[in-house]
């Protein structure tokens, strides 16, 4: 079923964002793959123990602190440079900063901080940072910034080389870096989240809800444990202790925190990764395992092929192929992305009806142009999609060249209608190319819901009802066979030729294989310019089959030809 929604651009601009996530919580989230997660090739010198991606490519610090990199999914690793000179135990910090990857272990005495740079040449030696007096075992970064926990929070902007304290938000204890974008950092101490969007200057409490909405006693909020931009919406976890947690969403940069009581399981939610529009979260349990959302609403369980003992995540990171977890008893782990929004729309059965019903349009006369606008996708669509047309000529005028739908279910088709009108300045024989576009209202704010699909081009010719076949016309300099319009066609189609003096004249339609179906003129006539009509029947009056079909115009020795297309 699709329910069709008002056609003008300026009526919808009315409806608020609040109304367009409403309506596009309606999605029917579908597992379209049925993928299993497959354990991942493990480096030479050691095992996985903390992964980042970036692209299609993968970074990993292994178990036995050296670093690998691997351009095809896992498949392969190769030492990112040399190896270090590290203990031959633990990983502290794996981080990406442009073309330097950052790693610490914080182990002993130090060096603790270490660096290395892509050049032309490709990786350089791993080096140590100037700053050795503490591990810097915390690090997120935007633009232009990398952001660390040193004696407080600092910053730098030379890739760590040097480092500059900002003013500390008004609390006392351990501070954790929780995420960066271009206008806030985001810092919490336990269930306390703050924001600064002016380097530390001044410091906002966001925490609101975070540490109310949870769980009763014994149960108390201890820890955030991990947040994520999704699109415009901020996500954040918080751990009530006992393996249980609650997922929260802002739209708002976290002015305001509403429960996503929809999340299937009370496990906490330990990883988060958001990509091509869908959360994925991964529990620390060895019994809930992963799940995927398109809407916040809709969750799939996403644990196909892991064992219990391998359903706990505690990273998860993606490329544009695959989704990578860390946290196994062992192995680590990747599964192909789920696509929920592979939109696939058709526009087909064009038809074009004139006012005045002669299949003629004539200057000032309106026509109707009506399409059927398919849902050939394997889910719904909720977000406005329907058709644009446009045309060629500033000589029409399109009373409404967007047509909406509320939204469109699998595997539904709605007709749509455009009324255009011809100038009454256009002069005969004016030919005006349309095109029809499939589309979503306004998808620049939720781009998943973009339709790239299928076009529609056809023509139509504005004409002069006083050009008919057997009446003479202004005389041509030469013989003139035109395109037929519309074309494609469903169900008739005009066919327009010129004729310079009396002549004997053919006009047939011919098959692609070759075969005569249809003669629409046979004998002689005026000079002038002369009209036809094809129904998409066969000399015996009977339907012929959609396709490509010939116009073959036979004037003596001149023969001039035209390719149409019978739509279904």
């Amino acid at each position: 079923m699709c329910v069709t929604f008002q056609r003008e651009m300026n009526l919808l601009t009315l409806y608020s964002k609040t109304i367009s996530r409403t309506i596009f919580v309606l999605i029917l989230i579908q597992a379209f793959s049925l993928a299993q997660w497959e354990t991942i090739n493990q480096p030479d010198i050691g095992t996985v123990s903390l992964i980042l991606a970036e692209g299609n490519d993968l970074y990993t610090a292994t178990n036995q602190a050296q670093v690998y990199h691997s351009g095809d999914q896992a498949e392969t690793w190769e030492l990112l440079a040399d190896t270090m000179d590290t203990q031959p135990y633990g990983a502290d910090l794996l981080f990406k900063k442009g073309d330097v990857v950052f790693f610490t272990q914080n182990i002993g005495m130090g060096p603790y901080n270490y660096r290395c740079v892509l050049g032309t040449d490709g990786w350089g030696a791993w080096e140590t940072l100037p700053h050795q007096s503490s591990a810097l075992i915390s690090m997120v970064g935007n633009d232009s910034l990398i952001f660390t926990i040193l004696n407080g929070i600092s910053i730098s902007s030379d890739l760590g080389e040097t480092w500059n304290a900002i003013p500390d938000p008004p609390i006392t204890g351990y501070i954790h870096l929780l995420l960066v974008d271009n206008n806030y950092l985001y810092i919490n101490h336990g269930c306390q989240v703050f924001r600064t969007g002016d380097l530390g200057e001044t410091w906002e409490d966001i925490t609101g809800i975070l540490d109310e909405e949870g769980y009763t006693d014994p149960y108390n909020c201890s820890a955030v444990m991990d947040m994520t931009k999704h699109g415009d919406r901020l996500i954040i976890s918080m751990y009530w202790g006992g393996g249980l947690g609650k997922l929260f969403v802002s739209y708002d940069d976290g002015d305001n925190w509403s429960v996503l009581n929809e999340f299937p399981v009370e496990h906490h939610v330990y990883s988060m990764v958001s990509k091509d529009y869908v959360l994925y979260t991964g529990t620390a349990s060895s019994v809930s395992g992963i799940f995927y959302t398109g809407d916040l609403i809709n969750w799939v369980d996403f644990s196909n092929g892991l064992e219990s003992y391998d359903l706990s995540s505690s990273q998860l990171v993606a490329t544009n192929e695959f989704i990578f977890k860390t946290g196994s008893t062992v192995n680590s782990h990747r599964i192909p992305l789920v696509d929920l929004y592979d939109w696939n729309f058709s526009i087909q059965n064009l038809a074009i009806t004139d006012a005045s019903g002669d299949g003629v349009w004539e200057p000032s006369e309106t026509i109707v142009i009506s399409m059927e606008f398919c849902n050939n996708s394997q889910s719904d669509h909720m977000y406005y999609p329907g058709v644009i047309l446009g045309a060629d000529s500033n000589l029409v005028t399109i009373q409404y060249p967007h047509y909406w739908f509320y939204g469109m279910v699998s595997g539904d088709c709605g007709t749509v209608d455009f009324v255009v009108a011809a100038d009454s300045s256009a002069p005969d024989g004016t030919v005006v190319d349309f095109l029809a576009t499939p589309a979503a209202l306004n998808c620049g704010d939720m781009p998943q819901y973009c339709i790239d699909g299928d076009t529609l081009a056809f023509s139509f010719m504005i004409s002069l009802t006083t050009v008919a076949i057997d009446e003479p016309a202004n005389s041509p300099s030469e013989f003139v066979l035109y395109q037929n319009a519309p074309n494609p066609f469903n169900p008739i189609t005009n066919i327009w030729f010129e004729l310079p003096v009396i002549a004997n004249v053919d006009l047939d339609v011919i098959s692609i294989s070759g075969t005569h179906v249809s003669t629409l003129v046979s004998g002689n006539m005026h000079a002038g310019v002369h009209r036809a009509t094809w129904n998409g029947t066969d000399m015996n009056g009977e339907k012929v089959s959609t396709g490509i079909y010939f116009l073959l115009l036979r004037i003596s020795e001149n023969i001039q030809t035209r390719k149409m297309v019978l739509l279904e």
